[in-house]
């Protein structure tokens, strides 16, 4: 016999891509009607094979700070 009320309701869920503001819908057992997701598909770099460098702030900054050590003399 198969017991009544022991799975979730499956609802449609509007899933927002902050990265590149695509909007999809998923069916599933969520929580939420809604969600934002960081990247999707259509913007991470293991499904487009672009690389993103976020950090070039912190490596020029890096390379300010440091420029001067490859100009000193050894004695």
């Amino acid at each position: 016999m198969v017991k009544a009320q022991i799975h979730s309701n499956i609802i449609e869920a509007q899933v927002n891509c902050a990265g590149c503001s695509n909007k999809m819908v998923l069916r599933g057992a969520f929580h939420s009607q809604q969600f934002t997701v960081e990247s999707c598909y259509k913007c991470h770099s293991a499904y487009t094979g672009k690389r993103q460098v976020s950090d070039t702030g912190a490596v020029e900054k890096f390379k300010q700070k440091f420029k001067g050590f490859s100009s000193f003399k050894k004695k």
